[in-house]
């Protein structure tokens, strides 16, 4: 019968018994190259008629006769053979120990790895979950909001026209009342009003055919600095369906100015979520909130 191996059934040219200890060795070390699934000592000993000194002729006893003979000549994997119950009294305490605690320490890396990805996978699921509660809490708001007007823009607008209105620093929720100013939640709608009604005015004066409209960010006071947090009107989640609610009332009377209008963001520092720049993470950012809110 013939072995899985090219190698192995060179070597087995003789009828059994017929095999020197010399070839018997080489035999042996041949079939233990092969993959585990596909050795079968018991046949092995069988082909080459093996008969250990206490005349066994079963597999096992030809798979530890090689062993030996590997730790005699040193070719033994050195945790195998120190962890050989047949060869233990070979091996120093030292050796044992060091041996020994670096298979522990290998084991505890392997389970830190399985755990540390196990942990990322589940924080993922646990993201994926607060955000699809969140959007479904946005839903219903949105829902329970008043209906925007339908809006059209005039049909005179030039195919070569194109303007852009960049919106930013709002800073809703943001309250200022001293001697050289004043600002709050009334006062940013009413300009985003006057801002408004201004870009349909120049739109049409100059028959803009598509208008797009970017928000730079920092629409919202946020979180980051406690100094800021005490003077803001809202808190952050608040602020941020606030500002969304307004840009979305915007962008629909923007429709009057002209038959093509689109909308842009980026990310910004008042919305994450971390007061610390450093430890923020870009995509755990309000703005997104926002957009899709607005969206919705």
């Amino acid at each position: 019968m013939e072995f899985e191996d090219e190698e192995l059934n060179k070597l087995l040219n003789k009828k059994p018994g017929e095999y020197s200890e010399e070839e018997l060795y080489k035999i042996g070390l041949a079939h233990k190259s092969m993959p585990r699934g596909k050795r079968n000592w018991e046949l092995l000993a069988k082909e080459t008629g093996y008969v250990s000194p206490g005349n066994s002729g079963n597999g096992d006893a030809y798979r530890c006769w090689v062993k030996r003979l590997q730790l005699k000549d040193g070719t033994l994997e050195k945790n195998k053979a120190l962890l050989s119950a047949r060869n233990i009294d070979d091996a120093s305490a030292d050796e044992m120990s060091e041996s020994i605690q670096n298979q522990i320490d290998d084991l505890y890396k392997t389970r830190a790895l399985n755990r540390d990805i196990l942990n990322e996978h589940r924080r993922l699921l646990r993201d994926d979950a607060r955000l699809e509660r969140l959007k479904e809490s946005v839903r219903e708001a949105v829902k329970m909001l008043p209906k925007m007007d339908l809006v059209t823009s005039a049909d005179d607008a030039d195919p070569n026209e194109e303007a852009i209105l960049m919106v930013s620093d709002l800073h809703i929720g943001m309250t200022i009342d001293s001697f050289s100013n004043k600002y709050n939640f009334s006062i940013a709608e009413k300009r985003v009003a006057k801002l408004t009604e201004d870009t349909i005015k120049y739109c049409r004066m100059n028959h803009v055919r598509r208008l797009n409209v970017v928000n730079l960010g920092d629409l919202i006071s946020g979180i980051i600095h406690i100094t800021i947090r005490l003077q803001e009107e809202f808190d952050a989640i608040e602020q941020t369906m606030k500002a969304a609610e307004l840009i979305s009332n915007m962008l629909n009377r923007l429709q009057e100015a002209a038959p093509e209008v689109i909308y842009r963001s980026c990310t910004d520092n008042h919305s994450r979520l971390v007061a610390d720049k450093n430890q923020a993470i870009e995509k755990e950012n309000l703005y997104r909130i926002m957009d899709w809110f607005i969206e919705e």
